[in-house]
């Protein structure tokens, strides 16, 4: 397959992608049409992955330690919590080295696969934390009470969707291998094989990691039940594209 071929495939990809977020975004769509697109939309992003493995177009790719940015303060280790979880998503995972409260935050995987981590983890920390600091109280302790709850609520609900990412993906590859003509056993067979390639990628970062000695640091997560229910629907509203579809979208990386 040409340079040619795989990038006007990728842009056509890439134009769907857009259109279903377009559509899931837009103020006059339906609540039930908005479900349906951001799902599609979603399956695509997960699809993109199983495609990228099938067309084995990404040879040069790099395993390693990519450097993310850097994370301070009390909500520091709270906050990588929710890198983590979008790092997950994409078999990639996360660690930091400390100084302090200073986390410089680094996440070992595919060079792919990190680029897609690092535009959605900002975008979603952003999002998660000017919301979270929308709430403010009297009282200091009951403030950073609800904020990390906040917080601990949007990144669990995150990584639900992010999961149920993966089912709606599987399906979507399945669907478009058969309506381009393929069985729906060739369509799975197929599907099957590039999930393969996934576990093997997912197994040579664990195989990366057990060259390291990392500790596990536990962080409060708060105890406000209103904290966490907020953050928790604050997500399940979260825009998933990343703000590709706003208009002045873009974030800025963390610590730059």
């Amino acid at each position: 397959m040409t340079d040619t071929a795989t990038n006007f495939e990728l842009d056509i990809l890439l134009a769907k992608v857009e259109k279903m977020w377009r559509r899931a975004n837009h103020p006059n769509t339906p609540p039930a049409e908005k479900a349906v697109a951001e799902a599609k939309a979603l399956s695509l992003m997960a699809q993109h992955r199983i495609e990228m493995a099938m067309l084995n177009i990404e040879q040069a790719d790099e395993l390693a330690d990519h450097e993310y940015g850097v994370l301070k303060g009390a909500y520091g280790l709270l906050h990588a919590s929710l890198i983590n979880e979008v790092a997950t998503a994409y078999d990639c995972r996360v660690w930091w080295r400390s100084s302090g409260m200073t986390y410089n935050v680094r996440i070992s995987g595919f060079r792919s696969d990190f680029e897609r981590v690092r535009r959605l983890a900002n975008f979603l920390l952003t999002d998660a934390v000017a919301q979270s600091c929308e709430f403010k109280s009297r009282s200091i302790a009951v403030t950073k009470d609800y904020r990390r709850s906040f917080v601990a609520g949007y990144t669990q609900e995150i990584g639900r969707r992010l999961r149920e990412s993966v089912t709606f993906a599987r399906a979507a590859a399945v669907a478009h291998a058969a309506d381009n003509g393929s069985t729906v056993e060739a369509a799975e067979e197929r599907v099957v094989g590039a999930e393969l390639v996934l576990v093997e990628r997912k197994k040579a970062v664990a195989d990366f990691m057990k060259t390291k000695r990392l500790r596990t640091v536990g962080h409060s997560t708060g105890r406000s039940s209103n904290g966490r229910s907020n953050g928790a629907i604050a997500a399940r509203n979260a825009d998933l594209s990343g703000g590709r579809n706003r208009v002045g979208g873009g974030t800025k990386a963390l610590g730059r």
